[in-house]
């Protein structure tokens, strides 16, 4: 037996540790002497120990190639096209003009207003069904997104109209996202598209007194009110609903007020519904986020804020609607066997102009484009079939990393703007983030281990 080359360990108190196994997403709790004996490959130890320590990956067998194993859980993850997705922007524009905007510096100025026309519809529905059959996928996902693609409904309806019937015919499952900033889904809105939707996912910047300083309108006024309100019409519809609740350090003491209004108009108890604690970044972050010090610093004060928002939210028992799951969307630890979803074939973020991006990030920044639709049919451009085979365990130093499974890599799209190679690779969120990304988790999920 030898110890896995996966492990990585976080201090606690009392001369105990972690340690945490990216590869299987395992933790044990360990004190000093098995953590040294499992650093230092020394495993004559009580063999009723050895079992469990293997069952959870922290030991392997002598022949086994975990970096074999991991390469193999890549591939299949990358390839399994067993469900298609589309994340299709309706349109650039924006009825806010939020001081933050994550599109502003992205997106082309001439593309900013671009809205999909009919036609450019009709291409985007003929291609998500004939993608959908040449990958022989079961599951059919359109995510609705913009700019606010609520300001193009014509467009959204139409998509989900044509795509739900069309997956109706053929009997493939059919499952529809929209990303909105709330303000427009209102009762005369849902009528249109909510029995399409299967999930709504909509923002809030912390309480109304934070909340209207920056979702604001053009003319200056807040949206707080506004979009409380249509949260309450969806207090009793069926899809599932995620509210993110952005934090940062003006608003983290004021969570609780969020949680108070979101009680106040029937949201506490319904079933399929989420929330989560964040920090707004910019629509690149995840690109240049290794040489961006100000963002790093940042996100390292985020990971001080969220647990003991998690912790507060749990003590006024919302416990069920917290997102907080390893291995989940929103999880602190990062599990990632690839990069990103965005990097699995079956996987594209469409423009209002047509063009197919990997990344939703990238879009409206044309060098970054993987593909375009045209009548009929698409052209795709010779960066996809880099990026889409591109293989991290392959990569050095990635083949030597510890973090590799949770990483899954680093961004293909990262490296290409910092080398103008997707076939390298641009550690895009360094291992003390990573670290302390695991160890906020453990604080959270095991604070007695960490009180002082």
């Amino acid at each position: 037996m030898k110890v896995s080359r996966y492990n990585v360990f976080i201090e606690a108190e009392g001369g105990h540790s972690f340690v945490y196994n990216t590869m299987r997403g395992s933790i044990l709790a360990v004190d000093r002497e098995l953590r040294e004996r499992l650093e230092t490959n020394q495993l004559d130890i009580d063999p009723s120990f050895l079992n469990p320590l293997k069952k959870y990956g922290f030991i392997v067998e002598d022949d086994t190639d975990e970096l074999k194993i991991h390469r193999l859980k890549h591939n299949k993850a990358k390839y399994n096209t067993a469900r298609s997705s589309f994340l299709v922007f309706t349109t650039y524009a924006c009825n806010l003009c939020c001081p933050y905007c994550y599109e502003g510096t992205v997106v082309n100025p001439e593309y900013k207003s671009a809205i999909m026309s009919p036609e450019m519809t009709s291409r985007v529905v003929e291609f998500i069904e004939n993608q959908t059959l040449k990958n022989r996928s079961y599951t059919a996902g359109i995510g609705l997104y913009g700019g606010e693609p609520l300001l193009n409904l014509d467009c959204c309806e139409t998509i989900l109209r044509e795509v739900s019937e069309w997956c109706s015919s053929y009997h493939i499952q059919f499952y529809a996202t929209i990303t909105t900033n709330g303000t427009l889904l209102n009762e005369r809105t849902y009528k249109r598209i909510g029995k399409y939707l299967s999930s709504v996912h909509i923002t809030l910047d912390g309480p109304q007194k934070y909340h209207d300083k920056k979702r604001i309108k053009r003319d200056g006024s807040g949206t707080y009110a506004e979009i409380l309100n249509n949260l309450q019409l969806l207090k009793d519809t069926k899809e599932h609903l995620s509210i993110r609740i952005s934090v940062d350090k003006e608003n983290k003491h004021a969570m609780g007020e969020v949680l108070k209004d979101l009680e106040e108009i029937g949201l506490k108890g319904r079933p399929h519904f989420h929330i989560y604690f964040a920090q707004v970044v910019p629509q690149y972050a995840c690109l240049t986020f290794p040489t961006d010090t100000d963002y790093s610093q940042l996100m390292k004060e985020s990971l001080g804020y969220i647990p003991p928002l998690m912790k507060m939210a749990l003590t006024q028992g919302w416990g069920n609607h917290l997102a907080f799951d390893i291995g989940q969307e929103h999880s602190l630890i990062p599990a990632n066997v690839t990069s990103c979803d965005y990097v699995k074939h079956g996987m594209y973020a469409i423009d209002p102009l047509g063009d197919i991006y990997m990344c939703p990030a990238s879009a409206g920044d044309t060098q970054y484009r993987i593909g375009t639709l045209q009548k009929g049919a698409v052209e795709w451009c010779p960066s996809y079939y880099s990026i889409i085979t591109r293989d991290p365990s392959l990569i050095e130093p990635c083949t030597e990393c510890e973090l590799l499974p949770a990483c899954g890599g680093g961004c293909a799209v990262a490296s290409y703007l910092k080398y103008k190679d997707y076939s390298t690779t641009f550690c895009n969120f360094n291992k003390d983030i990573i670290y302390e990304r695991i160890e906020a988790y453990l604080t959270f999920k095991y604070p007695e281990k960490f009180e002082k």
